[in-house]
């Protein structure tokens, strides 16, 4: 009875004080009510010592006051904080004209942790689901980000039925789990909750911490508060998002909302941060820091740099421990530019960078209050640094694979690995159909098996592909300066290697039905752009376009498919620039590219030399190359490899046309195929020097005005010219006053149909085995 009256005369006191201890969360006149009810065992001693935590999202306040207390309507999470208890919060909701009665509902402390998840002694996850734990398991995973078509990943655009459908297909795969860099939106983890409730083969999570590459580039070294105290601050919110108690504030190019959903029994661990430069690395080496001596981690004789990514993960630990009264497994990202390997030598890898800096996680030690795992989470790909390819012989991957694992005495996991499907190249492997760039579809998860067997065979825990589905706001290095970088999602460049990593594709083809095939399909034949009703070599063309690139549909007199006569289709794009004297023709324009049809061997676009982006970069680096292969005033088309710097100078002719038949053998790279008398041809928009197709802007004059140059067009102005019996003739049309121009209509929204590429389904056989 006692105490039934001190907690009246409580609420009596709240009351007539109006509560001004939370008058930080008191920002307009229209209030409802919170009735906070203390748990019915708790005795007097035990109220008072309490304290309650009300979080908005944007607000906290932090007090002891039972009772009724006036809030703004909203959402808010209600915490207690007690030494001998603890609890998940609960998020209401205070509406207008209500009183919301709450009574926290609180735990004492486990003398025993509750562990989450652990490795097994054969480097294998295990995790703790419905009382009991799992079978030791391979990591079978998938990586998956924030991006779409139409949208950055800032926007956190993707919605819940593209969730629940993409989770559905990776389950199908016979995936285990995902991975996720950083904090998506709300309805990814009710997705997740959905899911492994009603299926008996969970996916599991890897959640990372993200650090803002802005924050790093700002500070020489990484020992910094506002680094550090933002840093620490999204470790906590992930931790919280995980356990469905968190309400994160509306932030341009960050995930927001209400994270109701307790996803904790399928949480695997946290990986904390990004790909580390190396020379902020180095910079944070060179300060002088002890060994740190922490209650879950400590560092053995240890580089500043790891010392404060031990700090970083006591942090994690000690938060989820003191708030959630849990602990799981946990790492850091790495990559092979700062592995453990510190005995690179400039013969296998050239490059100062990647030579700089090591980070070793043996150097961090988990201490006996420590009972979840701790493992190395690398990022590891086939081709590129040069240290992967110089040191080892053609089983390169297996064998780097195998180094780091004899290095390391904790477990590893390969966070990241795969190959894009691209038209375009970056790097080249020391194994063949293992390369950063031109590959099909069906090389792509030929590749991905070949790689994943390797990691499974040296041992680690198992590898986590990059990445679910492509994104289309990437760059790639060697051709991030030719386009408009606010403009990216608006179109696939299928030149940049760094958009097509997924298994589902995004397929932009799908909405006309025009596939490179030869079939009609998807063409409208009664309208030709070009035709011509006598008895020349080419009877007409037809001309259409989708968000991929220029299509093309000649129809010739007779039958190719055994030969066809040398054919030259003349493009002017760009005003200004181009040559007006083509194959001893003089034209009245100027033309920007040829595409020279020769055979199935040896076709390919030509670019006129003063629109030719790659000699502008690299001219000077150039030799003298085969005359025969190229036509007077223009040259290959041409992407860099490796810039002559550290690295021996390389690049690849990537103006080749790729052959195909894709009715009867598909081949994603088909850039043309012949069928009866039809020859169908797709030109990628990045291969003619377009910085955004979906506004017709093209490069402008580069070599006087620079790379940031640009023109806006009306369309592109077409001609074909043919080898008639050793003379060149023009065919489509026959003079120059009537030449046509293509003209399409801007966009800016993609239309688009998902699509599993070929490697989804290597991928599903290949996870289906192990």
């Amino acid at each position: 009875m006692k105490n039934k009256l001190y907690l009246a005369l409580i609420i009596l006191v709240v009351l007539l004080t109006g509560c001004s201890s939370t008058k930080s969360l008191e920002r307009s006149t229209d209030y409802g009510k919170l009735n906070l009810l203390p748990p019915t065992a708790w005795d007097q001693s035990t109220i008072r010592d309490a304290t309650i935590v009300i979080d908005d999202g944007k607000n906290k306040i932090e007090d002891n006051n039972w009772g009724i207390r006036k809030l703004e309507t909203g959402n808010y999470i209600v915490r207690i904080k007690h030494e001998q208890y603890f609890n998940y919060g609960q998020i209401i909701k205070i509406r207008d004209d209500r009183v919301t009665d709450l009574r926290p509902k609180l735990n004492e402390y486990d003398s025993e942790y509750r562990i989450a998840s652990k490795i097994s002694s054969g480097s294998k996850f295990q995790a703790f689901v419905d009382g009991d734990w799992t079978n030791p398991f391979l990591a079978k995973g998938i990586n998956l980000g924030l991006g779409k078509p139409n949208y950055f990943p800032g926007e956190t655009a993707i919605t819940k039925s593209e969730y629940k459908r993409w989770l559905e297909l990776i389950g199908e795969m016979n995936a285990n789990l995902i991975r996720v860099y950083t904090i998506h939106p709300p309805e990814f983890y009710e997705v997740l909750f959905e899911y492994n409730q009603n299926h008996n083969q969970p996916l599991y999570l890897l959640h990372g911490v993200w650090l803002e590459e802005e924050s790093l580039a700002a500070s020489n070294t990484v020992f910094n508060s506002e680094l550090k105290s933002n840093f620490e601050a999204e470790m906590k919110d992930v931790i919280d998002i995980v356990h469905g108690q968190s309400i994160i504030e509306s932030k341009p190019g960050y995930a927001s909302g209400v994270y109701s959903k307790d996803i904790s029994d399928y949480v695997l661990g946290y990986i904390l941060g990004i790909e580390w430069d190396p020379y902020l690395v180095d910079e944070t080496n060179k300060l002088n820091k002890a060994d740190f001596n922490g209650q879950y981690f400590k560092t053995e004789q240890a580089q500043p740099f790891e010392i404060w990514l031990a700090k970083r993960m006591e942090t994690a630990v000690d938060y989820e421990q003191e708030v959630y009264n849990k602990q799981r497994s946990i790492s850091f990202t790495n990559w092979v530019t700062t592995d453990a390997i510190d005995t690179k030598t400039e013969a296998n890898e050239p490059e100062d960078s990647q030579r700089l800096a090591s980070i070793n996680a043996d150097h961090i030690k988990k201490k006996s209050d420590f009972a979840a795992g701790y493992f190395a989470s690398y990022h590891a790909y086939p081709y590129y640094p040069e240290y992967i390819n110089l040191k080892y012989n053609s089983d390169n991957y297996a064998q780097y694979l195998a180094e780091l694992n004899s290095l390391h005495q904790v477990p590893i996991l390969i966070a990241e690995f795969g190959l894009p499907s691209s038209r375009g190249k970056a790097h080249e492997s020391a194994q063949p159909k293992l390369d950063q760039g031109f590959l099909s579809e069906i090389e792509q998860g030929q590749g991905i098996e070949k790689l994943y067997t390797d990691i499974v065979n040296e041992g680690l825990m198992g590898g986590v592909i990059f990445s679910w589905q492509d994104e289309y706001f990437k760059r790639t290095w060697n051709t991030k300066d030719y386009d408009t970088s606010n403009r990216r999602p608006y179109w696939p460049d299928i030149q940049t290697n760094e958009q097509f990593f997924g298994l589902l594709n995004f397929d932009v083809r799908a909405a006309k039905g025009i596939y490179i095939d030869g079939s009609g399909d998807g063409w409208n034949l009664d309208q030709p752009f070009y035709q011509r009703s006598d008895n020349s070599l080419i009877k007409k063309i037809y001309v259409n376009h989708n968000p991929e690139g220029l299509y093309l549909r000649i129809h010739y007199l007779n039958s190719i498919e055994s030969s066809f006569p040398k054919t030259y289709v003349l493009l002017d794009t760009a005003p200004g620039v181009g040559q007006d004297n083509v194959l001893g023709k003089q034209l009245d324009q100027e033309i920007d590219f040829i595409v020279k049809l020769t055979d199935i061997n040896s076709s390919k676009v030509l670019v006129a030399e003063d629109y030719d982006l790659f000699k502008y970069d690299y001219g000077d680096q150039l030799t003298a190359g085969d005359p025969d292969s190229n036509i007077n005033g223009f040259n290959p088309i041409r992407l860099i490899l490796k810039k002559g710097e550290e690295l021996e100078f390389d690049y690849y002719e990537t103006g080749k046309l790729l052959f195909g038949n894709g009715a009867a053998n598909f081949n994603s790279l088909t850039d043309a195929a012949v069928k009866d008398n039809v020859l169908e041809l797709r030109l990628p928009w990045g291969l003619l020097n377009f910085k955004d197709p979906s506004q017709k802007e093209v490069m402008g004059d580069f070599n006087h005005l620079g790379l940031e140059s640009s023109e806006i067009i009306e369309g592109i102005k077409i001609r074909i010219l043919a080898d008639d019996n050793g003379q060149i003739v023009p065919v489509l049309p026959t003079n120059n006053s009537t030449v046509k121009e293509y003209n399409w209509d801007t966009w800016n929204r993609l239309r688009y149909q998902e699509r599993k590429k070929e490697s989804y389904d290597l991928v599903k056989e290949l996870f289906g085995q192990f």
